[in-house]
């Protein structure tokens, strides 16, 4: 290895230039855009540009300074090991807290883990806002923002660890009452859904999207484990103990089908070259959503009771499981959505529309069904003996809404109206905030319940208006014929 002189930046073994000077490639591949990938070159740049940027280096990640210009002289090599590290921080600092949620939770009382809850949501919007400020540093790296773009994989990720798992992991430790000792199984689960996410996320970067899916449908198996653990001392007759089985095998099967279906699928065929504007909307649009996640809880927190933040965190952890198909289903069709789109084939983008929504609603149907009968239950399993109905059906209803409308913010994003979801999602995160302002004082666990119904439906029908509006295409099954109605012009209107 070259060894370093002081005051030059470290030279090529092999040609004896600068860094700087060289071809850097980083693959930008997030969450919803598997196979994306950008190359900037840096040899245009005059000589005290190119210092500027290796000073901006220097300034953030100064340990590191060697093993990125290492990277920076191989074109193969991919991610670039900063990307890497930030991954990692993002993964170590957020998940940690989860995992050390149920140990804590030996040692303090229930009242305590709620305040515990309360910050955490706290932090879940703060670290976002945090790693963007990080990139936002970075981004004089090169001249088209690609620091930006794992901002928004960051935020994506805080959301999974913070959305479905996260509320039914934080919540469980609510169950001071167990008969079994919940605690050391919990933080084993919990450490593993972690390290699955870890890994899921390098294969992503490493663009083996295929490896990826496995990974990151094992994590839904996890969580069966967990719902699971109890379940055999609460069951009262042999036919409840094989829907509780039968539902988990349909669950099995239906990621089983989706893995299937994502192997078949090209996604380095929609991989693009990505400008700056668009990173940017891709950034700030994660944080709104990370905002929409978590404001709820503060919000609860702040203006109502603390100890309700726990309760709804189980309300919401039970009503959410009804989303796992759609969330899975996400993760697939946004690449798809993206490459019919480049080639104009607006027709059969407007049937996988139809075909995705129905295949999630569908899904979003028996799941609800089970949501319902086993909501008795799961409510018992987390510690409280009542379930609260109306707010558990108001959360139902967003959800129906949610799954119902398709994906059409995914069709937003990947057609390049990044800007109008931003905007839109921005009014969600307003009318959210607003409405938990105006309401929890009165009505506690059920006015966040409305204030978040009433954002993801304004934020739906915003962005299937926006959809017909600009491209005229439908997402949702419930605008199925008002939706083959555009279609004798959808064709000729997009073509031209």
């Amino acid at each position: 290895m070259a060894r370093r002189v002081p005051g030059r930046p470290i030279a090529d073994p092999h040609t004896g230039s600068s860094p700087a000077s060289k071809r850097i490639c980083l693959a930008l591949v997030d969450s919803d855009l598997c196979g994306w990938q950008a190359e900037f070159d840096l040899q245009p740049l005059a000589a005290n540009q190119r210092e500027k940027c290796m000073a901006a280096i220097v300034s953030v990640l100064k340990a590191a300074r060697q093993d990125l210009s290492l990277y920076a002289r191989s074109r193969n090599r991919s991610p670039s090991l900063w990307l890497t590290g930030t991954t990692m921080i993002c993964f170590v600092s957020t998940g940690s807290m989860y995992f050390l949620a149920p140990i804590l939770s030996t040692y303090i009382d229930s009242k305590s883990l709620s305040k515990f809850l309360y910050i955490l949501s706290i932090m879940n919007l703060i670290t976002p806002l945090c790693l963007i400020g990080l990139d936002t540093a970075l981004l004089k790296l090169d001249n088209a923002g690609t620091a930006l773009a794992s901002a928004w994989r960051h935020a994506v990720f805080a959301i999974c660890v913070s959305g479905v798992a996260g509320a039914i992991l934080d919540s469980a430790i609510m169950d001071q009452g167990n008969d079994k000792p919940i605690m050391p199984i919990l933080s084993i689960i919990m450490a593993l859904i972690c390290i699955l996410r870890l890994i899921t996320s390098i294969l992503k970067l490493e663009g083996r999207t295929e490896q990826a899916v496995v990974t990151g449908s094992i994590m839904p198996a996890l969580l069966l484990v967990l719902l699971s653990y109890r379940w055999p001392s609460d069951i009262k007759s042999a036919a409840e103990l094989f829907y509780i089985y039968a539902a988990a095998f349909a669950l099995c099967i239906t990621y089983g089908s989706l893995i299937l279906v994502s192997r078949s699928i090209n996604f380095k065929s929609v991989a693009q070259k990505i400008g700056r504007q668009q990173l940017v909307y891709f950034g700030f649009f994660s944080v709104s959503l990370v905002a929409n996640e978590s404001i709820d809880r503060v919000v609860l927190g702040t203006f109502g009771n603390v100890d309700d933040v726990a309760r709804f965190a189980v309300i919401s952890a039970i009503a959410n499981l009804s989303l796992l198909g759609h969330v899975c289903i996400s993760q697939i069709f946004p690449p798809v959505i993206a490459q019919m789109f480049r080639r104009g084939d607006y027709r059969s983008l407007q049937s996988v529309l139809f075909a995705s929504s129905a295949f999630g609603t569908t899904i979003f149907v028996v799941s609800a069904a089970s949501s319902f009968v086993f909501a008795p239950s799961l409510e018992g399993l987390f510690g409280w003996s009542k379930l609260e109905w109306l707010t558990f059906g108001v959360l139902m209803v967003g959800n129906f809404i949610n799954v119902s409308t398709g994906l059409c913010g995914f069709l937003l994003n990947m057609t390049g109206l990044e800007r109008f979801a931003l905007c839109i999602n921005i009014i969600s995160v307003a009318i959210n905030t607003t409405v938990s302002i105006i309401l929890v004082p009165a009505f506690g666990v059920l006015g966040v319940a409305i204030a978040t119904t009433s954002a993801i439906i304004i934020a739906n029908i915003l962005m299937l208006i926006t959809s017909v509006i600009k491209h005229r295409l439908v997402s949702g099954v419930l605008f199925v014929f008002a939706g083959y109605g555009f279609l004798s012009t959808s064709s000729s209107s997009n073509s031209k």
